[in-house]
């Protein structure tokens, strides 16, 4: 190809090596707009979310298994006075073992019931919220839980000495949250390993999913 160069100079050049080059000038083009695009990314301002994040203190009475009725059940309790949305993140805190075990989102709004039909109260005229929920991860044995004294957090201070009664809720700061909740998908997910290699030795033991367990959830 011959080609006049801006300054007025001639040459004869190598179609295949000038399209080479042409091919690597647009690569780094390309490459320059996207890391261009990578930093503007990361100054951008994180979008709040709308959803509340929440630890919810429940009881439980067999040393070993944290089947939460309500748990399986897919909803969860809470009193009239307690506001929750959908789209409210909760996490689980067992307040006798004092470990934290299972991860929900709520998915609906709530449906009124009697508090003593549910072992939140023995008052007959008391009413409860009962908010229908996804389960995003649950530990059931608690060797694998999250022990509270093994965690801090920087909305709650002093945890532990605020997490004493059943059927609470503390809100806590999305942060906080998320560090928690990785975690028990992580160990929940060693759990189902363990389990399974169990059960490929003929050594796992069955599971009634009927356990009538005498839980506040």
């Amino acid at each position: 190809m011959h080609v006049r160069f801006e300054d007025g100079s001639e040459a004869d050049l190598n179609v295949g090596i000038q399209e080479r080059i042409w091919e690597n000038i647009l690569a780094e083009q390309e490459a320059a707009a996207a890391a261009a695009a990578k930093k503007a990314g990361k100054k951008r301002p994180k979008i709040a979310s709308t959803s509340r994040h929440y630890i919810k203190t429940v009881s439980i009475s067999e040393d070993n298994d944290l089947g939460i009725l309500g748990l399986k059940q897919r909803q969860a309790m809470a009193g009239q006075d307690q506001a929750l949305e959908r789209g409210d993140r909760l996490l689980y805190f067992a307040i006798e073992p004092q470990i934290f075990f299972a991860v929900a989102t709520i998915t609906a709004d709530p449906k009124k019931a009697k508090a003593k039909d549910y072992l939140y109260s023995d008052d007959p005229k008391e009413k409860i919220h009962l908010y229908p929920i996804d389960v995003d991860a649950h530990i059931e044995n608690i060797e694998f839980a999250i022990a509270g004294d093994a965690t801090e957090l920087e909305s709650m201070p002093d945890h532990l000495t605020k997490l004493l009664e059943p059927n609470q809720f503390f809100l806590i700061n999305e942060d906080d949250f998320e560090l928690l909740s990785e975690m028990i998908m992580e160990l929940g997910e060693i759990e189902e390993s363990d389990d399974e290699d169990e059960d490929d030795d003929g050594e796992g033991a069955d599971i009634d999913d009927d356990l009538d367990l005498d839980l506040n959830v």
